[in-house]
C-alpha cells in the first residue's frame, strides 16, 4: 500500500473551514439586550451560566436575588389583549412549537407526560422555570426546561403538549412567544 503524505497547513485550513460551514448553519437566539445577551454567552461555564440565569430572574421580577419567584411549573393566567404584551423583560423573543411523544425520555432523565408543562431549550440549564408567553393571543404559561432543542432551525422552545393546549397553539402548532427566566436551576 502506498501512503499519501498530506502537509499540516492543509488539514488545519481544512478543519477552519468545516468549522466555519458548520459555524454558519447554527442559528443565532434574539436577545432584547446586552444584559440578556451576556447571560446566554456566559452560560458556558455552569456556575457562571446559574448565576447569571438567577440575575436575570431577579431582574425580570425586579427583586433582589434572594426574593426570586418561587412558583411552580405549570401556573398560567388568562389571556392579555393581543398586542398588548410587554415585552420589555423578554429573555428571548421568537417561535416556539410544541412535542408530544408521550412517553419518550428527556435530557433530565424524565418521561414526557401529556399532562406536566415542560419545555425543551437549547441554551438555558435544565430545571431553569421560564414563562412562555404567546406574543399573539397574550396567555402565558410557566414550565420546567427539562430537555434540550428545538432543533428546528427557526425556533426558540419547544414546549409540552399540556403547555401549548394553555399557550393555544395547538391548532396553528407554532406561535411568536417571549421567554421569560422565572427561576434559575438549583
Amino acid at each position: 500500500m502506498r501512503r499519501m503524505s498530506v502537509e499540516p497547513g492543509r488539514v488545519w485550513a481544512v478543519v477552519a473551514l468545516a468549522n466555519l460551514l458548520a459555524a454558519g448553519c447554527t442559528p443565532a437566539p434574539i436577545y432584547r439586550d446586552e444584559p440578556r445577551a451576556a447571560a446566554a454567552t456566559s452560560l458556558r461555564s455552569p456556575v457562571q451560566g446559574r448565576r447569571a440565569v438567577r440575575a436575570s430572574a431577579s431582574r425580570a421580577a425586579g427583586t433582589g436575588a434572594s426574593s426570586v419567584s418561587s412558583q411552580s411549573a405549570g401556573s398560567s393566567s388568562r389571556p392579555a389583549a393581543a398586542g398588548s404584551v410587554d415585552t420589555s423583560r423578554a429573555y428571548q423573543i421568537g417561535l416556539a412549537s410544541y412535542y408530544g411523544e408521550e412517553g419518550q425520555i428527556t435530557a433530565s432523565g424524565a418521561a414526557i407526560s401529556a399532562e406536566r408543562p415542560t419545555a425543551a431549550h437549547r441554551l438555558l440549564p435544565l430545571g431553569t422555570i421560564i414563562r412562555v408567553t404567546n406574543l399573539e393571543n397574550g396567555r402565558w404559561v410557566d414550565v420546567e426546561v427539562n430537555d434540550r432543542g428545538p432543533f428546528a432551525e427557526d425556533r426558540i422552545v419547544d414546549v409540552s403538549r399540556a403547555a401549548a393546549e394553555r399557550l393555544g397553539i395547538l391548532g396553528e402548532g407554532t406561535a411568536q412567544v417571549m421567554i421569560e427566566i422565572i427561576q434559575a436551576a438549583d
